[in-house]
């Protein structure tokens, strides 16, 4: 999922600069080439583990999911929209969710697998109105030209800007899968291999001070995670509201990992809509749906956020006051037995069979070390028993 369900929209780099690359944007989502190969109906079945139901049986509810993997990141395409306050949803009413109505400058770097030197990077802006189950994406290209990407509901449309000219107009059918929503980061809906994790809190830098921030990883379909960090003080720098700042967004095998960062945040008016419906200020028929298309080369491409067994545990926690609470702390570990052998520094007690090949204690050489964390034999104390040093002491000498 960062691509595809991470997101088919918000992260892949889509560029549609002429219609003689009308279908070059596919090979950067891999999703998004499905989309155009095997239709809506088909590419949703492939990502889903439970049947599609029929997209005309009843209305579809305010923050309701799509079936299978795109639940770990996208809204149902006929929902009306999300909320702050979604019931059942694990982070309901979280104070960490991105805001329903906002826009942000945005800085994306693409870096290559085995260096940290940057290939390229994009500027633009996102404009989120999760609300309405609306998102879009501006790309400048430099000369005056632009990609814009309009994601409402059902139709992901893709354009082509000369100043405020649209030059080229294309749209896809994504069926039940619609535009992210603005908890995906909090949480670890979609089945497997999706799964989340939060880390906690850490100061970084921003835009060249310190900030404080909170950071969730959250782990995708071809097993990269995608990593988020969002504001933790709720300041005048940030208008008293939490907004993402920083991702870190891998490539899925089909582009660069890329580094992300969000600037200069701002609060849309409700009642200005026109932004996202760009497209249809075009005459009718100017905007035309992309046909199916046979799958193109495609160049692999390695990432450096590939899951790490390592580092990567199923922690969710989204802050919201709806959550269950965590149940009880498990019981401590019982005392070490009358005298063994436990370290003054990390507490670790001395197993003869696992730590000395079946050496007793008080037979090992002084240069053994503790298996754990490398203290001195000397650092070792007897449990209920006369022998005792200080590792402090022995540091002293």
């Amino acid at each position: 999922m960062w691509s595809a369900i991470i997101f088919l929209f918000a992260v892949c780099p889509i560029d549609v600069d002429a219609a003689t690359d009308l279908y070059g944007f596919q090979y950067k989502c891999p999703y998004a080439s499905l989309w155009l190969e095997h239709g809506a109906e088909r590419a949703t079945q492939m990502l889903s583990s439970e049947p599609i139901a029929p997209t005309s049986s009843g209305a579809v509810p305010r923050c309701a999911l799509p079936p299978g993997l795109p639940s770990g990141a996208h809204q149902h395409a006929l929902s009306p929209g999300y909320s702050t306050n979604c019931s059942g949803t694990p982070a309901q009413g979280s104070p960490y969710m991105y805001p329903m109505a906002w826009k942000a400058n945005t800085e994306t770097i693409s870096i290559p697998f085995g260096n940290s030197t940057p290939i390229e990077t994009e500027v633009g802006v996102d404009w989120f109105r999760f609300d309405r189950n609306w998102i879009r994406k501006d790309t400048d290209k430099g000369s005056g030209k632009r990609s814009v990407s309009i994601f409402r509901g059902d139709r992901l449309t893709q354009m082509s800007l000369m100043g405020d000219n649209i030059t080229f107009c294309v749209w896809i059918n994504m069926s039940l899968v619609g535009p992210n929503r603005p908890d995906w980061f909090l949480d670890a809906v979609g089945g497997a291999p999706i799964d989340g994790q939060y880390i906690g809190k850490k100061a970084v830098f921003y835009e060249g001070k310190p900030r404080l921030v909170r950071e969730w990883r959250k782990n995708g379909i071809q097993n990269e995670y995608m990593t988020l960090q969002m504001d933790e003080y709720l300041t005048d720098e940030n208008n008293h509201t939490r907004y993402p700042l920083i991702a870190n967004i891998p490539g899925e095998t089909v582009h660069y990992d890329h580094l992300k960062t969000w600037t200069d945040h701002q609060a849309l008016d409700l009642d200005d809509l026109a932004p996202f419906l760009l497209d249809q200020t075009l005459p009718p028929g100017k905007c035309f749906q992309a046909p199916a298309v046979p799958p193109g080369p495609k160049v692999p491409h390695k990432s450096a956020f590939d899951l790490d067994p390592n580092s990567f545990r199923h922690v969710v926690w989204s802050g919201s006051p709806y959550a269950p609470s965590p149940g009880p702390l498990p019981p401590p570990p019982p005392p070490p037995a009358q005298g063994s052998y436990e370290c003054s520094v990390c507490r670790h007690v001395y197993d003869p069979v696992k730590d000395g090949a079946g050496v007793p204690f008080e037979k090992l050489p002084d240069t053994w070390t503790c298996p754990i964390c490398g203290a001195p034999k000397s650092a070792y104390k007897m449990v209920e028993g006369a022998w005792e040093h200080e590792h402090v002491e022995q540091l002293k000498q």
